[in-house]
Parts: structure tokens; sequence; C-alpha cells
């Protein structure tokens, strides 16, 4: 995937998460992580199912061992 394509998923997927899970008031959480820019978000390029889930247990694996603040 090109850094093109990968900002234009990033874009989508941000836009997505501010106009649903925002807009309507899905996550009373959300709004002050996605407008402060904290939320990470990671595009995974493969179409592999193994490829997906370990990046999948990767990611889980940062939030348990990132510290609740």
């Amino acid at each position: 995937m090109s850094p093109s394509a990968y900002s234009k998923v990033e874009q989508r997927t941000r836009a997505w998460l501010d106009s649903f899970v925002v807009g309507l008031n899905l996550c009373p959480f959300a709004r002050p992580v996605i407008t402060a820019d904290s939320l990470r978000l990671t595009v995974c390029e493969s179409a592999q199912l193994e490829t997906i889930a370990a990046m999948y247990l990767q990611e889980l694996a940062l939030i348990c061992d990132s510290p609740e603040s």
C-alpha cells in the first residue's frame, strides 16, 4: 500500500469515527480522544487472516501494556 493510500484509509476512518461515533454520540468518551488526536490507528495491509490476527493481537498487547492514563 502506498503512503498516500495508507493516509487515505486513515483519513476516512477518522472521518467515519467523527461523523458516526462522535456525531451520533455513541460513545461519550470518544470525542476528547479523537479531537486531541491521541487515538492510535493502525492500518493492516495484508489480506491474510493469520497476519491480520497477529497484528490485532499485537495492538491488544500494546493496549494491555499501556498505562491507564
